[in-house]
């Protein structure tokens, strides 16, 4: 029963911070480039939106593929700085 607690405590903050990954990223993009985003994500990869943080590194590639690196950077920094709050 203990593991079954902290694996849902996990999974649980997993999914809040996935969703306020979502929101800060719909607020510095255009709807395009967040579906754009979105799509890749799920249906090139397999990852669902509640899994962000266990796939940061693919969302942060796509990032970088779609905006280049200086555009990239400024949203990655900002994400990063979502996940330390």
């Amino acid at each position: 029963m203990l593991q079954r607690t902290k694996y849902d405590t996990h999974d649980n903050t997993s999914n809040i911070v996935s969703k306020q990954i979502t929101e800060l990223l719909k607020n510095e993009i255009t709807k395009t480039e967040f579906n754009f985003i979105k799509d890749k994500m799920f249906y090139s990869l397999g990852v669902a939106p509640t899994d962000l943080i266990t796939n940061f590194q693919k969302l942060k590639d796509i990032i970088i593929e779609l905006f280049g690196d200086e555009r990239a950077n400024q949203l990655i920094t900002k994400l990063n700085a979502q996940l330390k709050l």
